[in-house]
């Protein structure tokens, strides 16, 4: 549980109970309930940027309530694992940091006058197929939607249906050298454009992307170890947000120490 005395806001009490059972010998069900809080951010209450964006002071916290329920079955002993859990979240009040005021002719942030509701089921894998590798894989499927103005239920812009990532850890060389790799997924979303010109709002599509990540690392004694990775290794171009295009293919390396005293 968690209590929050706001001098800006009412007072919020939030809390989340969960119950986990072993049914047989590495299977195991779970079921959770619980409810959240978010806080308007400073810039989305007083932010100010002239001919583009105009905070909102009157904005008021948003407020969630969601269960989940799930399970897990462990496989050839500890070399596999596999599950999946279903849920459902109910969002009030949501903050939208897009929404254009004729009167300034600029940006704000309001709260939704309607609910939005977030459903959907997850998939996952942990494996060790061999000696020092390590294997976990994921699959997420989201309904999001949320009430438009004629009070028809529409997809909310910015929450993708599927996504999906692979990580694979690998250890070797007497536990010298690690290499990690991991491939997210992200599936296509919409997004809203607003004309400039004409002040009318359209929905679009944000196509689905690829991102690969590189890191290594090697120890070269026991306390300094070289590393490495590379962010977006093959240079995929893609937006998360319309017309805010993510970094390339970027390269980092260092040392790390690690000293006893």
């Amino acid at each position: 549980g968690r209590y929050d005395d706001n001098s800006e806001f009412d007072d919020i009490a939030t809390w989340r109970a969960g119950l986990s059972h072993e049914v047989d010998a590495g299977i195991r069900v779970r079921l959770s309930y619980g409810t959240g809080s978010k806080t308007p951010t400073f810039t989305e209450r007083f932010g100010f940027f002239p001919d583009f964006f105009i905070g909102n002071p009157d904005l008021v916290p948003e407020e969630s309530r969601g269960w989940e329920v799930g399970g897990e079955w462990d496989l050839i002993g500890d070399q596999l694992t596999v599950g999946g859990a279903y849920y459902r979240t109910k969002l009030k009040n949501e903050i939208d940091g897009f929404v254009f005021d004729p009167d300034n002719f600029a940006f704000t942030a309001a709260n939704k006058n309607s609910d939005s509701e977030r459903k959907g089921f997850e998939l996952f894998l942990n494996s060790r197929p061999v000696e020092g590798v390590l294997v976990t894989a994921s699959y997420t499927y989201t309904d999001a939607t949320e009430d438009d103005a004629e009070g028809n239920a529409v997809r909310e812009v910015r929450r993708p249906r599927h996504m999906a990532s692979v990580n694979v850890d690998w250890r070797f060389a007497q536990d010298r050298a690690g290499l990690n790799l991991n491939v997210n997924y992200t599936g296509k979303q919409f997004d809203l454009f607003f004309d400039p010109a004409t002040f009318i709002s359209e929905t679009v599509t944000l196509g689905s992307y690829t991102v690969v990540d590189l890191a290594g690392s090697w120890r070269l004694t026991e306390s300094l170890e070289l590393v490495g990775r590379v962010a977006n290794l093959f240079d995929e171009d893609y937006e998360e947000v319309l017309g805010y295009s993510r970094p390339g293919v970027a390269f980092y390396g260092g040392v790390r120490g690690r000293f006893d005293f």
